[in-house]
This record gives structure tokens, C-alpha cells and sequence, in this order.
């Protein structure tokens, strides 16, 4: 029914992934949420992406550690931008100080450049 160009591409709240093409939809797939009742399982890898421990380790299954979310608590939010966790005014003064700290070190640099030159102006 659907060829591999499609018009555009959605994705519900509660998961569905929908594509378009001219009048049609398809729903091709279901994003499956799930919650970490056992967070300290698990490891950053980075780049949002999480590793399993070995979780015999710590005497629970997978199922102890992995629950699936309640119909009412799912929801994706399709084409919106995710808020940063940074703090913005922490980041500003840790640019700053860092400039700061360039500036000095530059200067103190030239100082030393410009010492020579200053002591034989003394002889």
C-alpha cells in the first residue's frame, strides 16, 4: 500500500508511530514505555542511552527492574523541543571566569615578553 517516500511522519501520545502518504495512514509501530522501578542497575553509556548491569548482582530479574508505565501516565509529545537540563546562569558565570582566566594568563604572557625589554632600557 505504502512505497518507501512517504509525507510525513507523527507519533501519538500514547506511542503509535503513524506515517502519511497523500490521504493514507499507517501506523507502523508502537514506542514502548517503560519505568526503571531499579535505576542504579543501570549505566549511562551516553548519548541518552542506558546499559544494563549485570543485575544478578543485585538478586533482582528484569521484571523487578523494568515495569511498564500506566495507559494514563504515557505521554509523547511529538514535534516539541525538550528543555535542557542546564543551568543557564551556572554556565554563564563558569564562561565568564574561564574568559577571565584566559585574559589574565595572556597578559601575564606579554608581561613576561615585555620584562627583557624593560631591563635593558635599565642598563
Amino acid at each position: 500500500m505504502f512505497s518507501s517516500e512517504f509525507d510525513d511522519v507523527t507519533i501519538t501520545s500514547n506511542g503509535i508511530v503513524n506515517i502519511y502518504q497523500g490521504e493514507g495512514r499507517l501506523p507502523v509501530g508502537q514506542i514502548n514505555l517503560l519505568r526503571a522501578s531499579q535505576p542504579q542497575v543501570l549505566e549511562s553509556v551516553g548519548h541518552n542511552h542506558f546499559r544494563l548491569l549485570d543485575h544478578d548482582g543485585f538478586g533482582l530479574t528484569e521484571a523487578e527492574i523494568f515495569q511498564n508505565t500506566a495507559d494514563n501516565d504515557r505521554l509523547i509529545q511529538s514535534k516539541v523541543l525538550e528543555q535542557s537540563n542546564v543551568n543557564l546562569s551556572e554556565e554563564m558565570t563558569e564562561m565568564i571566569l574561564t574568559q577571565r582566566s584566559y585574559q589574565f594568563n595572556a597578559r601575564t604572557i606579554s608581561m613576561a615578553d615585555q620584562m627583557p625589554g624593560l631591563v635593558n632600557q635599565l642598563r
